[in-house]
């Protein structure tokens, strides 16, 4: 069986998040500095993963290549 935890959503600054049970943290091996993204699922459901670093180098590739882009057209 799963277990279940319930968080409130917070004010950060001008954002909003959720603290992650350390007990979840551990258990994914996700550590602060992390990248993670966001799947929404609808219904008011979403997932939540980290990065993997071939992902990580992928998205910042893709990120300077656009702006690379951005700054000629």
């Amino acid at each position: 069986m799963e277990n279940l935890y319930v968080t409130k959503v917070l004010k950060i600054g001008n954002s909003l998040g959720v603290v992650i049970p350390k007990e979840i943290l551990v258990g994914i091996h996700m550590q602060r500095g992390d990248y993670v993204v966001f799947s929404g699922l609808g219904l008011g459901r979403f997932t939540a993963r980290h990065l993997t670093d071939i992902e990580i180098k992928e998205l910042k590739f893709y990120t300077e290549e656009t702006q690379h882009l951005e700054n000629h057209d």
